[in-house]
């Protein structure tokens, strides 16, 4: 039996500071840059995928420009879809649940309306771990920010300063160095020689005492350049005791000389968030505002402080080009989330509460070889990752550190290496083909486990007529437990094994354009996952807050992935509507189980969908509503206890002032609907009404906000 680790922190100038002021004394020496703009001409073919990018940026070998996405995305032959800084500006971003609201496939809802959230893509991270998410490989820039136990902190993960966004599902996800269940997302951040500005700053306000300021500052000679980001956070919220505070500082520095170019960065992340604990269904439907009384007795709350280094490098002649990076990660995390005295459903048995704490490193490599052989490709990857974890659990006593009950002494380590071949067969066909072996080791205390997997994967696509292509794939999923999933709950001096399966899909996307914001795009891909041993975990009744990890059995995933955008003028002087529309049906379900049949897995509904719709004005002016929908979820095993589903309206606005100036507004769930938010899974239990798990979703909110750029 494990627990979820974590931890909170408020801003310490003492840490960031000299952060800031290195980035300041690096800037300076580099004040005779001038910035060069270089204009990139627009695609002469549509991509596969959506891309969205306003700036106009130079070639990078080590930060995709459009035009190289756009070659990438004609090559899919899986579910992907990019994102870019247009999608993100103009409203709320705090966290990827927030970011990633229009791609098809992905799950997420929030636990605190803050930093917390639950992400899960085709049915991956079923435990919903609010924090602590699996199944999906989380990247910036291709170095890992998953750690090397395949556990992604989702506290840590910050979307806000992305370029662009990449989400590859599925096997797709082989070529990102993934083979989990969900795939892959990768946040490409913007440098001197990318950016569209040369000082950018945010700030922004709104319900339950939200306010955030952010400001980056890039620039460029051409052979140096610097990019530096700093940013805020306060939030009260919504619940009694869930007060967030997040300060974020990050900088990056980049050389170019002849065929090779090199890239440092460094980050220090501060997070304190106040957790209100779940309640019961009763409580929820009595007043959703408070806080668990034992989470304000026993101060349930979750803080973090990271610090991370990397540094990238690239080579690139003739046909080859070598890409590589190191990076570090240190992570100190506290955490009293159990009070004292819980009085267990055994008479006599009490639990004395429980405060975590972990001290954690990791050392994590990539290496990418790609050789161009005409019109085929041919790329070469290596990923290593080692990870430690030190720490105690304790007693918590009414919010006061107690005595140690255990002390914590993991590590993890882990090695792939993917081939991938690409080929064009003709100007209609593309092929690729590769595979994955992949090397994991776990220990936790006295408990170890080896795992090793060969994750074979197979693709086409065909152009139909130019710029829509059908696209297929099939591909083996593979993914160990991690540290906190490795004990069985059956027998805790024995590890879980890996999960494993197959995943096939089928699509077909496309875009065209008709004339002057004129434009349509759009995106269906069907997919089937067969698992074998797949990892599930539901919160010990015993022990609350932590979890218990087993083998399922078999289970099956069938899905459908939507995703439909587009503008149309509708006068002669420059007004058009456009619109986008993301649809998810998925039907999950275990397979002949010997506990629950062929039940439906909970935590995700079968229909999901989010539109928005946009009237552009001149002058830079826009507003439209928004609508996001779901239908009923289990958030059981057993099937006996749904959260309802709901159907919530926003709003959103625009307005393009001089000097650079952008004014947003955006309304949420305009009807103050009452809805379940993330919420721990049960097992089998008849009394998980009683269970106080629930968490409650944000209500009605209003955000503005103002952007500046120069």
């Amino acid at each position: 039996m494990h627990t979820l680790f974590s931890r909170r922190v408020l801003w310490r100038p003492s840490t960031t500071f000299p952060l800031l002021l290195s980035g300041s004394l690096l800037s300076l020496a580099l004040t005779p840059l001038t910035a060069e703009e270089t204009d990139t001409p627009p695609p002469t073919s549509a991509s596969e995928v959506l891309v969205i990018h306003s700036a106009q940026q130079p070639s990078s070998t080590l930060t995709p420009d459009r035009q190289a996405l756009d070659e990438d995305a004609l090559r899919s032959s899986g579910g992907m879809t990019v994102l870019g800084r247009e999608d993100l500006r103009q409203r709320k971003v705090s966290n990827m649940a927030e970011a990633l609201g229009l791609v098809p496939g992905l799950y997420f809802n929030e636990a605190t309306g803050s930093d917390g959230f639950f992400l899960s893509i085709r049915g991956s991270n079923l435990d919903r771990r609010t924090f602590s998410m699996n199944g999906v490989r989380i990247t910036r820039d291709g170095l890992p920010l998953t750690y090397a136990d395949g556990y992604t902190d989702g506290q840590v993960v910050d979307p806000q300063w992305a370029q662009h966004l990449v989400a590859q599902r599925g096997a797709r996800a082989l070529l990102s160095g993934g083979s989990g269940l969900g795939g892959a997302i990768d946040i490409l951040m913007p440098t001197g020689y990318s950016a569209d500005h040369t000082a950018q700053m945010r700030l922004e306000a709104g319900s339950f005492g939200h306010r955030a300021l952010r400001g980056e500052i890039a620039h460029d000679d051409g052979r140096w350049d610097l990019w530096i980001g700093a940013a805020s956070q306060q939030f009260d919220g919504f619940r009694d005791h869930s007060q967030a505070s997040t300060n974020k500082a990050m900088a990056s520095v980049g050389h170019r000389h002849g065929d090779w170019e090199h890239r440092l960065g460094i980050e220090r992340l501060e997070s304190d968030l106040e957790l209100p604990g779940g309640l019961t269904r009763a409580q929820l439907e009595e007043n959703r505002f408070q806080a668990q009384p034992q989470a304000i007795i026993g101060d349930y709350r979750r803080d973090v402080t990271v610090t991370g280094l990397s540094w990238r490098s690239s080579w690139t002649a003739d046909d080859w080009q070598v890409v590589g990076g190191l990076s570090y990660h240190r992570s100190d995390l506290d955490h009293p989330i159990v009070n004292q005295v819980v009085i267990l459903p055994f008479p006599g048995q009490v639990f004395a509460g429980l405060w975590v704490q972990r001290e954690r490193e990791d050392v994590q490599g990539s290496l990418r070889v790609t050789r161009h052989m005409g019109d085929q490709r041919l790329s070469l990857g290596l990923d290593s990752g080692w990870a430690a974890v030190k720490g105690t659990d304790a007693q918590n006593l009414d919010g006061v550190r107690g005595d140690v009950t255990s002390t914590i002494d993991d590590a993890a380590r882990q090695h792939t290496l993917t081939v991938i071949h690409e080929w064009d067969l003709s100007e209609q066909w593309q092929l690729e083909a590769g595979a994955q072996l992949a090397y994991h080791k776990r220990r936790v205390g006295d408990l170890s486990a080896d795992y090793w997997g060969i994750s074979p994967r197979l693709g086409a696509s065909y152009a139909l007529w130019p710029s829509h292509r059908i696209f297929a794939g099939v591909g083996r999923l593979f993914e160990a437990p991690t540290l906190t999933q490795l004990a069985d709950a059956n027998d805790p001096d024995r590890a879980l094994k890996a999960a494993e399966g197959w995943n096939a899909e089928l699509g077909l996307r496309g875009r065209e354009d008709l004339g002057p914001d004129q434009w349509f795009s759009y995106e269906l891909t069907g997919f089937a996952a067969w698992l074998r041993r797949e990892i599930l975990a539901q919160e010990d009744p015993n022990a609350p807050g932590t979890l218990i990890n087993d083998n399922a059995d078999r289970t099956q995933r069938y899905g459908l992935e939507i995703l439909l955008r587009g503008s149309q003028p509708i006068s002669a002087n420059g007004i058009s509507l456009s619109t986008s529309l993301s649809y998810t049906y998925s039907r999950f379900h275990f397979v002949d189980d010997d506990r629950f049949d062929s039940n439906t897995l909970p935590a995700i509904p079968a229909h999901r969908f989010h539109g928005e719709l946009s009237l552009n004005l001149p002058h830079g002016i826009s507003t439209g509503p928004t609508v996001s929908a779901e239908s009923y979820r289990w958030l059981d095993f057993a099937n006996t206890e749904p959260a309802h589903g709901h159907v919530m309206m926003g709003w959103r606005a625009a307005c393009e002032l001089p000097l650079g100036a952008t004014l947003w507004m955006e309304a949420r769930n305009l009807f103050d609907r009452h809805w379940i938010g993330s919420t721990p899974i049960q097992g089998d239990s008849s009394s998980a009404a009683e269970t106080p798990t629930f968490q409650a979703g944000e209500p009605r909110s209003f955000y503005a906000g103002m952007d500046w750029s120069f």
